[in-house]
This record gives structure tokens, sequence and C-alpha cells, in this order.
């Protein structure tokens, strides 16, 4: 899958003095708090090639863009192996000699320095490129090679990056909120495996998760003590004519002990339907699943929902009984909010007798010690039809960013752009527009600090020919 290029935009707060005098004496005090997105900051002009920007922001602020830089691909000429160089192509029909990975890293309140490159010519493909932040600074960056291998890139605040080879063929790295990075990958035809990642890179103790996983995008999770979380999607593409789909959870605790697959009965979707999971993990061992389904038609037609529905397993074993959050929710995320609680966004289109509800985003939050997710907040004011992106604090901040294309029949806003609001579960604040540049349809990426500072990464567009071009960056504070 493609990833998007993106806009980092950094923020700034603007604080007011009002002013009150008597005869004597004139006090001083604070007016309200104005926030609002920066403009974008550049990282590379339309005018560079860039492709499959990532984003990683730690709890305490660090962070760290990567993406493919260097001469744009190019229709090979003449064959033979790629060639290495620092230096451009001296012209349109010389072979493309492969991407650059490129590197800025800096902190949500300093914002970015100058972009460097960190390995020149290494890749022949647009994807296979990841990036994370530990909770202890260190910065981690891998991409897959041209030979299809992976090398992985680490370093620690305030020293430079040193480069391995991985020696597996990694899916992805997962994060925790302020903990530990782990790399994941898949062996054989469906075993799924994962590391903690030590500050130089390398692979601690190997864990082969119990279960059984098909697909390389399954939900997964990690908290700050090391426990880790997936689910298996029985039916990602519709089950055909079996039975009916749920999902499966495995967790592993932090000594990498892995518990007997779970399956979870939620709801009551027909064979044949479609699934979609998110899965949060808390640093107190609660674990919110949550799967939502709907039915594709025989014709051309919007699919039937079939609700959104979760179970939680809290620190005490048990599982509570399923809950609908919605009765036509669609695409959930999910995330850790706090220490023992966590948030869902998810997207609302139709009900389930296919009466159209707009391109609607909904968010709902479990609370600590809760068995159940509140009844969802309906964020108004904007439309989100294409994919959100969330990313949460463990001080309980939010932060949601979706691209309005403009093109939203009947819509309540059809001006295009990248829009975010940035809050709490509770209270995430009104939509703003973070940028009305020209951007590409990818989803952007997206971070927050404890601070609630929010960082997003977007890719930009341009026409003349039509292609994703530009990445920027962008930053709203909190105080």
């Amino acid at each position: 899958m493609r990833r998007a290029l993106v806009f980092l935009v950094v923020v700034s707060a603007v604080v007011g003095l009002a002013v009150t005098s008597t005869r004597a004496r004139v006090t001083v005090r604070p007016a309200a708090v104005v926030a609002a997105w920066s403009p974008p900051q550049v990282l590379v002009p339309v005018s560079q090639y860039a492709f499959d920007p990532q984003l990683a922001v730690s709890e305490e602020g660090a962070t760290i863009a990567v993406w493919y830089g260097g001469p744009e691909p190019l229709p090979a000429r003449a064959k033979g192996s790629a060639r290495v160089s620092s230096g451009r192509p001296p012209s349109a029909r010389q072979a493309w000699s492969g991407s650059s990975v490129l590197v800025d890293t800096g902190t949500v309140s300093g914002g970015f320095g100058s972009a460097a490159v960190l390995a020149e010519h290494v890749a022949n493909t647009n994807d296979g490129l990841d990036v994370a932040v530990s909770g202890t600074g260190v910065r981690y960056v891998a991409w897959q090679t041209y030979a299809g291998g992976w090398m992985i890139a680490s370093a620690a605040p305030g020293q430079g990056f040193t480069t391995q080879a991985l020696p597996v063929r990694l899916d992805r790295l997962l994060a925790s909120p302020a903990g530990p990075v782990a790399a994941v990958w898949h062996t054989g035809a469906a075993a799924l495996h994962y590391a903690i990642l030590t500050a130089e890179g390398g692979l601690g103790h190997v864990v082969k998760v119990s279960g059984k996983f098909q697909f390389l995008g399954e939900p997964l999770a990690l908290n700050d003590r090391g426990a880790f979380a997936a689910v298996e999607n029985t039916a990602e593409n519709g089950a055909g004519t079996g039975p009916p789909p749920h999902p499966i959870v495995s967790l592993c605790e932090p000594s990498g002990h892995c518990m007997a697959p779970h399956p979870l009965k939620l709801g009551h979707p027909p064979s044949g339907s479609e699934e979609n999971d998110a899965v949060a993990l808390s640093d107190d061992g609660t674990l919110a699943v949550l799967a939502a389904f709907s039915k594709a038609p025989r014709n051309p037609a919007a699919n039937t929902p079939w609700g959104l529905w979760d179970s939680t397993r809290r620190s005490s074993g048990r599982w509570s009984a399923p809950q609908e959050i919605s009765n036509g929710g669609e695409l959930p995320l999910a995330s850790s909010d706090g220490k023992d609680s966590a948030v869902t966004v998810f997207e609302h289109f139709w009900s389930p007798t296919l009466h159209w509800l707009r391109d609607r985003i909904e968010i709902s939050v479990l609370h600590a010690r809760g068995s159940r997710f509140a009844a969802p907040h309906l964020v108004r004011g904007e439309e989100a039809p294409d994919p959100a992106a969330l990313a949460t604090t463990l001080s309980g901040g939010l932060l949601v960013a979706w691209i309005n294309s403009g093109n939203i029949v009947g819509g309540e806003h059809t001006e295009p752009g990248v829009y975010a609001l940035t809050g709490s579960a509770t209270d995430p604040g009104a939509p703003q527009l973070v940028t009305g540049a020209e951007v590409s349809g990818e989803t952007p990426a997206v971070g927050i600090d404890r601070d609630r500072q929010g960082v997003i990464l977007w890719t930009g567009s341009a026409q003349t020919p039509p292609r994703n071009a530009g990445v920027f960056v962008s930053v709203f504070g909190v105080p």
C-alpha cells in the first residue's frame, strides 16, 4: 500500500493580554488563549521528487520525519545492476538509480532542522519505509532494499544514526506510547512474530504470537510494559459462504508468554460479511477490541452496515459482554489515551436501511475502570469522505486529521483541504482547516505529545503532470 506524502505542520499558540486600570495601578491578566495551526513548513518543495513520508512523535515531543527522495523514477533503458551515486543522472535517458532515504529530526516545540540523506540510492520501491520513536527518545528508521531485505537505522538522543541489516522481512515498526518499539514480521503462511528493539536497532527476544495471521495489516498494539496484542481478521474481504466473521484476539505478556487465541462473538453479521477491526492496549493491561461488519450487495451499491461492536478485557482477565457502539460505524481506529482508558474514532456513512447520513466522523471513549464505551460524539462542521488518522497521548490528548476532497454532493462544507481537531475524547473541539492547498488523496500522518501539541504530515499535489508533490509540516500548540 502506498502511504501519503505529507505536510508536517507546526503549531503556534497566540496569547493575548487584557489590561484593566484603576487610578494608580495597572493589573495585567492573561486573556483567553487562541491556538491555531501554523502555516505549512516546506520539508520538500513540489519541484523535487519525494514519496512515502512517515512521521513519529514521542510523548516527550521528539519528532522524526522520513521519506524517499532523490532522482524521480524513470523508465530504465539500460539493463544491469543498480548504480550507486551521490549525483543526479546526467540525463532523463539514464536508468533510474533508486530512491534515497532522507530524514529530518527535531521536536514539536522547536521544529525541524535540515533534512539529511540517511541512505543513498538504496530502494526501488515507493513503499516499505517505516519510522518510530521510543519513550527514551531513540529514533528508528527501517526501509526495504533493492534485494527485498530490510535495513534499520537508530539514533539515541543527541547522537547520529547507525545502520545495520535486519535479519527478518519486516512488516512494520510498532511503538508504545512512552515505552519500547517492536519489530513485527510474518514467516511462512500465517505465523506472526515480534521482538522489542534494542537501542542499537537489534532484535531482542523473539516471540511467536499464538494463532494464525494471514493478512499483513492486522491491528496491533504495544503498551509501555511491553505487552503485545494482535487481532486476526477472519473476513477482511468477505467470508464468502463460510461462517459469519468474528475477530480472534492474541495477547502476549511483557515476558513474551502468549495466551491462547480468544475468539470474540460480536454482533450478528451474516455469512459473507466484511470485517474491519481495531485494538487498543492500555498500560494496566486493559484490552479493547472493536469490529465493524458490513455486507456487500449483489449489485453495485453501498455496503449494508451490521454495526460496530466491541468487547473489553480488564486486568482481571474477564471479557465484557459484547456492546454495539454504533449500528452503522465503519473503519474504526483505536488507541490508548490514558493508563487504563481508550478511544475509538470511526466513520458513519449509512444507516442499516441505507439512508445516507453524510460522511461523518464519530468518537467514543472507554473511561478508566469502565466496561463499556460511551455514546459516540458526532464531529460537526466538516465531513470526512476519506479515512482519518488518529493519535493520542497518555495525558488524554487526542488529534484526528483527515482530507476533504471538496467533492461531497450535499455535504456540510465543500472546501477541500486537510482538516483536524485537537482536544480530548470527551471534548475534541471543532474541526479546523489546516491547509487549503492542493493535497494528495493519501491519509495524513499525525502525532501528538503529552502537552497536546499536535503534528500533521501530508502530501501535496501538482497538476502538471498530475502527481503527488512536496512534503510539508505544521504544529498545533496547547499551552
